[in-house]
């Protein structure tokens, strides 16, 4: 998931030259949902910064937004700093590109 984050982040780099096509990212997204539900802090760290990047990359529609922020705001009872800023990224990132005002 690692390489996956990395391969994103310079997607997003190329910003509007990188072209990404719609399709079903359906197993992308169970996997990070699983990953979400993890006890490793490594793993559902990874799985919080690729929800950050395909929010901001807008391949995630406002359906299955809703259903990572129950799981998003669950790990804001975790103690450690990097778990929280990390949560607030994604969160901020899928308010801002996929949640309609």
């Amino acid at each position: 998931m690692e390489l996956f984050n990395i391969e994103l982040s310079k997607v997003l780099e190329k910003g509007s030259a990188a072209v990404i096509k719609q399709k079903d990212y359906s197993i992308i997204f169970n996997t990070v949902l699983h990953m979400l539900e993890d006890k490793n802090m490594l793993v559902f760290l990874e799985a919080i910064k690729s929800l950050e990047l395909l929010a901001s990359l807008q391949q995630m529609k406002a359906g299955k937004a809703k259903t990572f922020i129950p799981a998003l705001a669950g790990k804001y009872g975790e103690t450690k700093t990097a778990v929280i800023a990390s949560t607030d990224k994604a969160m901020a990132a899928i308010a801002q590109h996929s949640l309609s005002p």
